[in-house]
């Protein structure tokens, strides 16, 4: 029941869950799932929260988590890479590399420091530092196929295409292990944070941050939060207010400037500079100049975050009611200033809860899709995307995250109560409907949800050869079956022994 549970309140039958100890108990248990036909549906810490968490796409299917798969298998500070087993988490890889003396950071997302690196690697996720866009840093992975081989991909530049990709996204083997980049420590670190007033503000900042981005001033992810997203990562739900009533954006913005007693903008942009002091200090000065004119550019220091702690704590303040607020959003900017660091933290995921005060009836779905870093698709995507979120009654909590000086993945969450059966529908209706738009407009999405599969691809050639790879490389269809809408035809019942 536990494996089956998830934020999005889609209940499939499963078979059971099983934890293999090493790879030869998990190479057995292939070739077990092979010889009864069972599919089999592989996860590393099942912590993939607002997309299916463990469960798998289709029913019917055996859950093996690889979470006791979970060492550290060599770390080369010369290079500055590492290899991680599936059950390395965020927060084991980062006190493993403070123990190493912090010369080298790991990227780490605003996911639980118990999550998976791989897990989330492999389902092509991002994170912060200019490392943040995982899937394009896998310099090689060794996978499980289904025949019982194991597969070590060559790391680039080598003959021959990379074949570490196709494993990202597919079900086409299960990943043993990965070696990934680690990012220097730099001589220093600045965190930013820009205030955006408008729409029109945002896109003229989409611009500023492309041309900072090709010219190497910027070279961390950018994340832009509209007001709803900040008031959520500050606040609990307010207590003065009915929980029918949805927060639009505007009510949201006022709500923070009456209980910040500052007004934070339509749009709050956030990243970090990286190098040496002389370096970051001239980059800090282009930023600046770059958003004189349409943006409140903003510093953040460990020094300036342990200052305000400590005015916030003093007793004198202890009954002012804009105290707890503050202190909760100044606890959110560091936990944004220590994953610029490579420093992991609960607070982003514990925000999610903001409808719902428990995780039992928590509901949560994300939308992702990729947008083209221009104002005029930001334009398109808002106007769609807000008219939908009001017709079914939800807060638009949305970042927009500037992958590169191209493209840019708008994660909208729908947050709802799943102990309101009402709730849920509406909540998975308006999630279909959004990934409706957004194909009809073009932006494919950069992520789905197990409600969003069957989904390989809109490209009608790409999808055909993904699905004959599928049958080359697991021609009986036992790997996952239905995940991203590979080998969906195949859902045999499972024969029992």
């Amino acid at each position: 029941a536990t494996a089956a549970n998830n934020t999005l309140g889609f209940k499939p039958s499963i078979i059971g869950i099983v934890f293999p100890r090493d790879t030869n108990q998990l190479t057995r248990l292939v070739s077990l799932a092979k010889a009864h036909q069972i599919g089999i549906h592989t996860v590393s810490q099942g912590k993939n929260v607002g997309y299916g968490d463990m469960t798998p796409a289709q029913a019917n299917q055996l859950i093996i988590n690889l979470s006791f798969l979970n060492q550290i298998l060599d770390y080369d500070p010369r290079g500055g890479t590492i290899v991680v087993q599936p059950g390395v988490t965020q927060q084991q890889l980062s006190d493993f590399l403070i123990g190493q003396g912090g010369e080298f950071w790991a990227d780490m997302t605003g996911a639980s420091p118990s999550s998976s690196i791989i897990g989330n690697t492999i389902d092509g996720g991002f994170g912060h530092t200019p490392l943040g866009n995982h899937r394009k840093h896998i310099l090689s992975v060794e996978v499980l196929l289904e025949n019982g081989q194991i597969l070590k991909t060559l790391e680039m530049p080598a003959t021959g295409p990379d074949l570490s990709q196709l494993f990202v996204q597919t079900n086409f083997g299960i990943v043993l292990s990965m070696r990934i980049p680690l990012l220097r420590a730099p001589e220093k670190a600045l965190t930013y944070t820009v205030s955006l007033n408008s729409d029109e503000s945002l896109g003229a900042a989409i611009e500023i941050f492309r041309k900072l981005q090709l010219s190497g001033v910027v070279e961390s992810l950018v994340h832009i939060g509209n007001s709803t997203r900040t008031l959520m990562t500050s606040t609990a739900f307010p207590s003065e207010i009915s929980r029918e009533v949805t927060i639009d954006e505007q009510h949201a913005r006022r709500i923070l400037k009456d209980r910040l007693g500052l007004d934070p903008g339509a749009w709050t942009a956030v990243g970090c500079l990286y190098g040496f002091k002389s370096e970051v200090k001239e980059k800090a000065r282009f930023l600046e100049a770059a958003f004189r004119d349409c943006g409140k550019v903003r510093f953040v220091t460990d020094q300036k975050l342990n200052l305000v702690s400590w005015i916030l704590n003093l007793k004198i303040l202890a009954n002012f009611k804009r105290v707890a607020m503050i202190r909760r959003s100044v606890d959110s900017l560091r936990a944004i200033h220590g994953l610029m660091r490579g420093r992991p933290s609960s607070v982003p995921i514990d925000n999610i809860l903001w409808r719902t005060t428990t995780s039992e009836s928590c509901g949560l779905i994300w939308h992702a899709p990729v947008v083209s870093n221009s104002k005029e698709d930001m334009h398109r995507l808002l106007l769609a995307s807000r008219t939908t979120f009001a017709k079914f009654g939800f807060e638009m909590p949305l970042t927009l995250t500037l992958i590169n000086p191209r493209k840019a993945i708008a994660v909208f969450n729908i947050n709802f109560d799943r102990s309101r059966s009402n709730e849920t529908e509406r909540a998975q209706t308006a999630y279909k409907e959004l990934g409706e738009q957004c194909r009809k407009m073009g932006f494919s999405s950069y992520r789905y949800s197990i409600l969003g599969q069957p989904v390989v691809t809109e490209n009608v050639p790409h999808e055909k050869l993904l699905n004959g790879l599928k049958k080359l490389f697991d021609p009986d269809c036992i790997l996952a079956p239905g995940r991203y809408g590979l080998g969906t035809t195949a859902e045999p019942e499972p024969k029992r022994s």
